[in-house]
């Protein structure tokens, strides 16, 4: 999974990030602009130019959190850029802050730029051929997955962070490491390259919400005057600073060593590279403006004064001792992660470019609204499965011209996946439901439909109607326990006048003769009175019914869908339900699960119930924070997706700003997000038992179940590990 994720949500169709992300690491599906992974190289370029934030970094700081909570050793390792990201506190107590969080020690990156910049000299000195340095995880993720030409001049060294780390792991054995800095793409790095030697990588901003949450106040903090480090290596984040550790004097007229920042010049020296143009003994290429530039630094302030804050911090420190790597290997390898997307002919091209209009060369306006800079180049996308037809601004003014008859036209035509995008959700479990209303439309047999009161029965009857052969005709639904038996009878059958005091002159015809041709839901039909069972059985098997008080017989042609949130079966055992109703009924049986059951499709139907709720009430649609939003999800939802709807519409009203926090959602539902909040007394060995399995739990979770590694999370002998698995029924 990319460490780069789109919160669909959110997403409002701007090609904001296609249009940045200089890979076109980006697949927009239906309106959804998702990260592909394979040509990701984590940049953080989508993060920063996404308006709607709907671009999220993956998160270590709970795993973090775990660590320091359960573990005697947690090292942080710091990027030199630090004092660019807090430019309003001291560096040292920003330092000391990190004590304050509960980390054991702290050591500064620079340290793994000592011990690896004599590797780098090595390499320089006997090569053959252009070092790359390897240092920017960005740029080597560049070189692997879009000019794995290159990958055998990227330097086969490791980077600073996994250098720093190999050190303290050899000397403290048991340590974990926290690596924290101003890159997203360090995260990816730390899960290639990193195992057992980073445990977690924090950017900046992660940091500044730990010391919030925590109530640091990095002003009022005592800093610590233990923390002393490096001397010339804190100047490795600025312009330059790679070379300036190396020895070398940054010469703009030397050929032979290049030091190349920002994206568009790194573009342009890869570039150069691939096709010979120029041949350098040694290139540092940086995808930012230095590291002091990183997409997470968090900082306020402008590049200059940024490098001037970590310039000064470098100052007070002289030269550092020599750090030995004896011991240590250093080395790391490349790989060719490159993979080929298909290519059009120039004939597929025009094809492509005819459907939005584009005929000839004039028309290919290349105005970039769909975030390729030319036509072509979308056509090519477009071939690739990567971007969508509609992305086109000029053809969808085009298209919009006759607007009435555009909208008939796309009525009469809408695609079958656009019905199914009725039932919200992509989660396995709703996927497999998507595939039997699809089934059971085909079809004109009788459809049984079960599940929680809530989640959504009608809409998935409401759906099979939709995508039938009736689609043109009535739907009509009765809720079979909302009436007594002599109304529901009546309702169903309608009656003829006279038939009973207060009836209708004229009489009035039931929901089978409304229905006639279409489809009928008889919702709550475990309710039904066993009389009325009877009636509706003799209806089903005959196709026929007659009205209250009437003689004549009528035919009738209906499709009957039915739902229930009751047992039947035991409802049949019982002697409650008729067991050949039941099978006469239950041709087709399609389970709704509950809310609780795929929580992964919150998101989703938080997403489509607050764009139904901002139309409806003609208010901009307003942005769920992130705590509200882990609350939202942590909850069971005994009430479905209809309770769901009414939190939401709820804190919508509630909610002053285009924010809906944590406290604008209901006591219930902010419990599960603040275990403080309300506190059970239980037995204590009850309490402790609770808790050793949750921590067993959450350490099988980090290591992918693995009961050796787990063990050795949680500090147990493997053995003492199994006792409690067999003990918690966990095995």
């Amino acid at each position: 999974m990319s460490v780069i994720t789109t919160i669909s949500e959110k997403c409002q169709r701007c090609y904001a990030c296609v249009r940045n992300c200089p890979v076109k690491a980006i697949k927009v599906d239906r309106g959804q602009a998702k990260i592909i992974e394979e040509r990701c190289i984590a940049c953080g370029s989508c993060v920063r130019v996404c308006a709607q934030k709907a671009k999220k970094v993956a998160s270590d700081i709970s795993k973090a959190e775990y660590f320091l909570a359960v573990e005697k050793e947690v090292i942080a390792i710091v990027a030199p850029s630090f004092p660019a990201a807090f430019p309003e506190f001291p560096a040292d107590n920003v330092l000391s802050g990190l004590y304050e969080l509960g980390f054991h020690d702290v050591e500064e990156v620079s340290l793994g730029v000592q011990l690896t910049i004599p590797e780098y000299k090595k390499l320089i000195e006997k090569a053959e051929f252009p070092v790359i340095s390897s240092f920017c995880p960005a740029v080597v993720g560049l070189i692997e997955k879009h000019y794995p030409d290159l990958i055998k001049y990227l330097a086969p060294i490791d980077t600073a962070m996994i250098a720093c780390g190999k050190y303290i792991k050899k000397h403290r054995k048991k340590a974990r490491v926290v690596f924290i800095g101003p890159c997203v793409a360090k995260k990816e790095e730390a899960r290639l390259r990193g195992r057992g030697v980073i445990d977690a990588v924090l950017t900046f901003k992660e940091l500044k919400k730990m010391f919030h949450e925590k109530g640091i106040d990095l002003k009022k903090i005592k800093s610590n005057p233990n923390i002393l480090h490096n001397g010339k290596a804190k100047l490795f984040p600025l312009p330059g600073g790679l070379l300036a550790n190396l020895g070398y004097k940054l010469d703009l007229s030397n050929q032979e060593f290049f030091n190349i920042e920002g994206r568009e010049n790194c573009f342009e020296i890869i570039k150069n590279l691939s096709t010979g143009a120029i041949m350098p003994r040694f290139v540092d290429i940086l995808f930012c403006n230095g590291c002091i530039d990183g997409p997470e630094i968090d900082s306020d302030v402008d590049l200059i004064t940024r490098r001037n804050l970590v310039g000064a911090y470098a100052r007070r420190f002289g030269e550092q001792a020599k750090i030995s790597a004896a011991g240590l290997d250093l080395k790391t390898r490349f790989v060719d992660r490159h993979v080929d997307y298909p290519v059009p002919s120039e004939e597929e091209i025009k094809e492509i470019l005819k459907l939005t209009y584009k005929i000839r060369p004039e028309d290919e306006l290349n105005c970039g609204s769909c975030g390729y800079d030319t036509c072509r180049e979308q056509a090519i996308a477009a071939y690739q499965g990567l971007a969508e037809i509609d992305m086109c601004f000029p053809y969808l003014l085009h298209k919009s011209r006759g607007e009435i008859e555009y909208y008939r036209n796309r009525l009469n035509m809408q695609r079958r996946e656009d019905l199914l995008d009725a039932i919200i959700g992509e989660s396995l479990a709703m996927k497999k439901v998507k595939q039997l209303v699809e089934r059971a439309a085909s079809t004109n047999s009788t459809v049984l439909v079960i599940g929680e009161s809530g989640v959504g029965k009608e809409v998935i009857a409401q759906a099979i109607h939709n995508l039938s052969s009736r689609r043109d005709k009535p739907f009509i639904g009765i809720n079979c326990a909302a009436l007594p038996e002599l109304l529901l009878e009546s309702e169903l059958f309608g009656y003829e006048e006279g038939a009973f005091t207060g009836a209708r002159k004229g009489g009035k015809p039931g929901k089978f003769d409304l229905a006639h041709g279409g489809t009928i839901l008889l919702d709550e039909i475990g309710d039904m009175p066993l009389n009325m069972q009877a009636k509706l059985l003799r209806v089903l098997q005959e196709r026929q019914f007659e009205r209250i008080g009437g003689t004549n017989t009528i035919e009738m042609d209906v499709r009957i869908l039915a739902a229930t949130n009751k047992p039947l079966k035991q409802l049949v055992q019982r002697g409650k339900f008729r067991i050949d109703l039941y099978y006469r009924l239950n041709v087709l049986n399609i389970y709704v699960p509950a809310l609780r059951e795929r929580k992964e499709d919150i998101p989703l139907l938080i997403g489509h119930f607050m764009e139904k709720m901002s139309i409806e009430k003609r208010v901009s649609p307003k942005i769920i924070s992130d705590e509200a939003m882990e609350a939202l999800v942590a909850y069971d939802w005994p009430g479905n997706v209809r309770e769901l709807e009414n939190v939401l519409e709820r804190a919508m009203v509630i909610a002053d700003g285009n924010i809906i926090k944590l406290e604008h959602l209901p006591a219930q539902v902010r419990v599960n997000s603040r275990p403080g909040e309300e506190v059970k007394i239980k037995p204590l060995k009850q309490a402790v038992q609770e808790l050793e399995k949750s921590m067993i739990e959450n350490a099988l979770k980090l290591t992918n179940n693995n009961k050796v590694n787990a063990a050795e999370l949680l500090g147990i002998p493997r053995a003492t590990l199994y006792q409690k698995l067999k003990q918690f029924g966990l095995l």
